[in-house]
């Protein structure tokens, strides 16, 4: 008895999109390489022009291919960043303009690194103010970078400070530290003696997305890294938000030999 042949019974634009995405994962279709027409698409699939705007508009989403005005879709350029985020900064960098741990990582894999820095005063963030153990909407200092790899907007990161700690040092002023930060404050006296890392992930805000210049479909990993004192005393709140198309996250933790 001969079995029948099982017939996808899926809608035809997610069939379409399921054809797409394999050649481009295969690597068929590579970085750049522009999409056949959505004419061409229609013909090949025998697919009306709605049923095809929506087979691309679900890869849009899922930030394999851009759609550019006029010409069409191509391939998205996938060449994320390995982030070794067990490398805890120092507290003292080196007062000869050393680079700091992001500028490293970034030429370490032989790309070029760079920052746009913004220093302000703000009401503090609720989960920043709840990790700092402050009122909600106290004020703290931020010092936020935009993250550049070879001339793009590539990451964010937002340093938080207890506003009456650190307003009459160098943390407030808008340039790079060299040393940095947490060699300021070790002087006043708060040596980080733990960090503690929460990571999870969100879709980007609109502002993150305009920054970052993120496309459709890109949720954002975020990691609130908080600096204690010997004491428990909290006292630096920092904020990575890392697109999820352009990171790799790295950790190495040390075994306890079981």
């Amino acid at each position: 008895m001969e079995t029948a042949p099982v017939v996808d019974q899926r809608p035809l634009h997610v069939r379409i999109a399921d054809e797409v995405r394999r050649r481009i994962t295969s690597g068929e279709l590579k970085s750049g390489t522009w999409l056949p027409s959505e004419k061409d698409l229609q013909e090949q699939y025998g697919a009306s022009r709605t049923t095809t705007r929506n087979a691309l508009k679900t890869l849009v989403h899922e930030g394999l291919i851009t759609s550019v005005a006029a010409r069409g879709y191509y391939v998205r350029e996938h060449a994320p960043l390995v982030y070794y985020a067990s490398r805890i900064p120092q507290p003292a960098r080196s007062s000869e303009a050393a680079p700091d741990a992001w500028m490293t990582q970034v030429v370490e894999q032989r790309r070029r690194p760079g920052q746009q820095l913004e220093v302000f005063v703000c009401d503090s963030p609720a989960d920043v103010a709840a990790a700092l153990g402050l009122e909600e909407g106290a004020r703290v200092l931020a010092r936020r970078q935009v993250r550049l790899v070879d001339g793009e907007p590539f990451a964010l990161s937002t340093a938080y400070f207890p506003y009456e700690l650190v307003k009459d040092t160098l943390i407030a002023q808008p340039q790079d530290l060299q040393p940095g930060p947490q060699s300021v404050l070790a002087q006043l006296g708060y040596e980080a003696a733990r960090i503690v890392d929460v990571d999870y992930a969100r879709p980007p805000t609109p502002q993150e997305t305009e920054i970052l210049r993120l496309t459709a479909g890109i949720a954002v990993l975020c990691q609130r890294r908080t600096f204690y004192t010997h004491n428990g005393h909290p006292f630096r709140c920092t904020v990575g938000i890392w697109p999820g198309d352009r990171f790799v996250v790295q950790y190495e933790l040390p075994s306890d030999g079981n």
